[in-house]
């Protein structure tokens, strides 16, 4: 039995894998050329941005820095080992290569690319974070570890399930990303920008993970949620008071 089957992924066939990953790249090049040479889209920024800062509140900073804070490279890395050590366990060497492959193309992805943009944040914090922007890389992550993370959980499920299942996925993936442009440390742009830039990743590895003949284990989606959970409030717990000085915000009594 394979891992997943047609109904998990943007399409059965494999010229629509390619069709899919093509297609978020041209999009993510036109927004990078438009980010690059477009006043305009710096303006819609500006005016989304001032938009978001509309919501801010005491009560809702802290929630939205949770959120940030669930995208931050210490959970996805968790999530990451996780589901390596399985493909480890099952001798699946080539989806362990693509899956660290996939992982280290969005870091370097994003770190080649802001380097190029040289873009601004909204606003310069105290510490903690490179000064670029373009593109999101807590955006990008978000896209690419839940999205392999719902191609493993997804398996083996009514079809319906499947669909609540990416589309908790989506949902969180977004959220992240709406956080950032909450807490002012990105521009809406450059959040799209790492979402596209994710889900070409996340589509490529999915045709791999398509191909593949890896058996499905009852205790795989377990074992992510649970280290999902464990690594996040492991990260809230030791970090939160250093994150709430990062981010400016002002400490709850």
């Amino acid at each position: 039995m394979r891992i997943i089957d047609p109904y998990h992924l943007p399409a059965a066939a494999k010229r629509s894998y390619v069709i899919t990953c093509v297609s978020a790249i041209v999009l993510f090049l036109s927004l990078l050329w438009l980010v690059i040479s477009a006043p305009v889209i710096s303006r819609w920024d500006s005016q989304l941005s001032n938009l978001a800062q509309a919501f801010r509140s005491a009560a809702a900073d802290p929630i939205m820095l949770a959120v940030t804070l669930s995208g931050d490279v210490f959970v996805a890395l968790s999530v990451a080992l996780a589901i390596l050590v399985y493909l480890l366990l099952h001798r699946q060497w080539w989806l362990s290569i693509h899956l660290v492959a996939v992982c280290l193309s969005a870091v370097w992805a994003v770190m080649i690319i802001k380097s190029v943009t040289a873009r601004s944040r909204p606003v310069m914090l105290s510490s903690g974070l490179d000064s670029f922007s373009f593109p999101s890389g807590h955006a990008c992550t978000a896209a690419v570890m839940t999205g392999i993370a719902a191609l493993f959980i997804a398996h083996g499920r009514h079809p319906r399930t499947r669909k609540i299942l990416f589309a908790i996925a989506a949902v969180i993936t977004i959220l992240i990303g709406l956080s950032r442009v909450y807490l002012q440390v990105h521009w809406p742009s450059d959040v799209v920008a790492g979402w596209l830039l994710g889900f070409a990743l996340v589509v490529a590895f999915a045709w791999q993970l398509h191909q593949s003949d890896l058996q499905h284990e009852r205790w795989l989606t377990p074992l992510i949620l649970s280290v999902s959970a464990l690594a996040l409030v492991t990260h809230l717990a030791f970090n939160w008071s250093s994150k709430v000085a990062t981010y400016n915000l002002i400490p709850v009594s």
